[in-house]
């Protein structure tokens, strides 16, 4: 079975999230990706995983094929150098208080409804309740593997690409079937739908679907061909189309190191008068390096394409990062990284350029009387470019408590640096974290 793409599932909830476009100033709490049971096993069977162990907390609740397990954290953070708007930053205290339930009806499927009330102490900012929901399921068949994923997301946080706190919903819809032919031929088919609803900026729709054609020499190392193609449209705004060819190779290069790397081309076309279609080479590699049992390096390194949060345009990504996950005395656990990206955001907007015509007046004579100047307005396509570079460090040590409970302290530092005025800022926070699974 082709278990590499499960895996990815599993541990890219938490691979470089610094290079995620539109990243929120706020340190976030690290959170286990919701996955069923049955793939979880998959996962964790797979030879590309190198993975830290950890003891799996029973569920509270039981009722036949039905497992619930609430859970609830409360995070108290002062942070300063937060833009209200671009070109002010202010201080404040946030306390963020989550309480919800993970809901698991037999080993195929899962599901997680988090709110969150964020409490701001500065009135420049909008107190909010956030809502994340998550559901997956999965099953294999023999040589085949079907899953499909739904998320739905509601956010209002500061963010570094709209230098303000911005309100959003996101939806992702995630279906996939795998097929393995033989032991050395698979294929995967998927599919993505995205909506994105943000607050005083152009909603996005994005269909897509990549596939693979993967082919494994031996036992640790593979091979893949795909093809992406994709639809995005904008409201209001102009739609665009996009498509990349790609190869990938994964290899388990000893027992405590493996690789994986992407690379292909996009081609992408905004579907508006004036504007060139863009061709970015594209890449995404991973490093892990596990020396000793607990102690987890990654090393990553992008860059993508993706729509951005503002009218007809797209933001490029080229970024890093370096992460280590250490157990420390035996109850303490250190999660810490830092990383960098410069984010290259190109659009346009519709601007109006007057045109002057002037005409003389002239009498039944023919001598010059006077002139009229008239006036004319011609649509014209303006490019928008801005370019932002972000470097960030993040920093949490984290003791168990009481079986089920975690007490964590955590610091961040985020520095944006950007060539319109306004966006420049350096933020840090620093706070404590209590969560508690019943």
């Amino acid at each position: 079975m082709n278990t590499g793409y499960i895996y990815r599932l599993v541990v890219g909830a938490w691979l470089g999230t610094a290079l995620l476009q539109a990243q929120p100033v706020f340190e976030s709490s690290p959170a286990a990706p919701v996955v069923p049971a049955s793939l979880r096993d998959i996962a964790q069977s797979s030879v590309f995983s190198l993975g830290m162990g950890g003891v799996e907390t029973p569920a509270l609740l039981h009722w036949g094929p039905l497992e619930l397990t609430p859970h609830a954290s409360d995070k108290f953070v002062y942070s300063d150098g937060i833009l209200v708007r671009p070109g002010r930053a202010t201080n404040t205290y946030i306390n963020s208080f989550s309480v919800g339930f993970v809901a698991s009806l037999g080993r195929n499927w899962t599901m997680d409804y988090t709110p969150t009330w964020m409490v701001y102490t500065n009135r420049a900012f909008q107190n909010s309740v956030e809502q994340h929901l998550s559901i997956a399921g999965g099953a294999e068949i023999r040589d085949w593997l079907a899953q499909i994923s739904q998320s739905y997301v509601k956010t209002n946080t500061p963010r570094i690409e709209t230098g303000r706190q911005t309100s959003q919903q996101i939806s992702d819809t995630h279906l996939s079937v795998s097929h393995r032919f033989t032991d050395h031929l698979s294929l995967e088919l998927n599919g993505s739908q995205s909506l994105q609803f943000i607050d005083q900026s152009p909603d996005y729709y994005d269909w897509s679907t990549q596939d693979w054609l993967t082919y494994r020499f031996v036992s640790r190392l593979d091979f893949s061909i795909g093809y992406r193609i994709g639809y995005t449209d904008f409201d209001p705004g102009a739609h665009m189309t996009y498509s990349e060819p790609s190869a990938r190779v994964r290899w388990r290069i000893a027992d405590k190191l493996t690789l994986s790397v992407q690379a292909g081309r996009e081609h992408r076309q905004i579907k508006k008068n004036g504007i060139p279609a863009q061709d970015t080479p594209t890449f995404d590699g991973t490093v892990q390096y596990q020396p000793f049992e607990r102690t987890m390096i990654t090393l990553r390194a992008q860059r993508s394409v993706s729509p951005s949060y503002f009218t007809n345009s797209v933001t490029e990504n080229k970024g890093w990062s370096a992460d280590l996950q250490q157990r420390l005395l035996g109850r303490l656990t250190l999660l810490a990284g830092f990383g960098g990206q410069k984010s290259h955001f190109s659009g346009s907007h519709t601007e109006f350029i007057p045109t002057f015509s002037t005409v003389d007046i002239v009498n039944a004579s023919g001598v010059v009387i006077g002139q009229l100047t008239t006036v004319s307005f011609h649509p014209t396509t303006v490019i928008d470019l801005r370019n932002d570079s972000t470097q960030s460090f993040h920093a949490r040590l984290s003791t168990p408590f009481a079986r089920r409970g975690t007490f964590s302290v955590l610091y961040n530092r985020t520095r944006n640096s950007s060539d319109q005025p306004g966006f420049n800022f350096t933020s840090h926070q620093v706070g404590c974290e209590i969560e508690y699974h019943f």
